[in-house]
């Protein structure tokens, strides 16, 4: 009991979404400590990473008959850039690392198609995902659009 009164009291809630860090709340409680670190910690609290990429430039060449060789330019990041994802007519086709930056989409159905590419940033480590396995975090703006027709074969 006595152990029990003397002692440091702390408490570290991250809140319902802990991901968002929206609700972080420290609390220690001694002699001389209420709210806030322990006395003599006068470490900064580290920024939230919250700019996204630079959106990446895109550009298409055909491969075969019924394929698309996508090329794009590296986007920059004040962290890191974690992934680009590939987007055919605005849905998700692939995700690639951070350093590749090429894709070839090798059975495009006929008809006109839209192609983008987006980055994501550190902020998205890949560990966590939505239902589909997307990573969450900062993205950039989609790439410039390329309009792509495969006519019927």
């Amino acid at each position: 009991m006595d152990r029990a009164l003397g002692a440091d009291s702390r408490v570290l809630w991250l809140g319902a979404t802990p991901l968002a860090a929206t609700e972080i709340t420290i609390y220690e409680n001694a002699d001389a400590t209420v709210n806030g670190p322990t006395l003599g910690c006068l470490a900064a609290e580290e920024p939230l990473d919250v700019t996204p990429p630079s959106a990446p430039t895109l550009a298409a060449t055909k491969s075969g008959t019924t394929g698309i060789q996508l090329t794009w330019s590296a986007a920059t990041d004040d962290f890191y850039v974690y992934s680009y994802g590939v987007y055919r007519d605005g849905v998700r086709i692939r995700n690639v690392g951070p350093n590749t930056l090429s894709f070839i989409d090798g059975v495009v159905p006929p008809g006109l198609h839209t192609y983008t590419v987006d980055a994501a940033d550190s902020a998205s480590p890949g560990l966590r995902g939505d239902a589909q396995g997307q990573p969450w975090g900062n993205r950039s703006t989609p790439s410039n659009p390329i309009n792509v027709n495969m006519a019927d074969t």
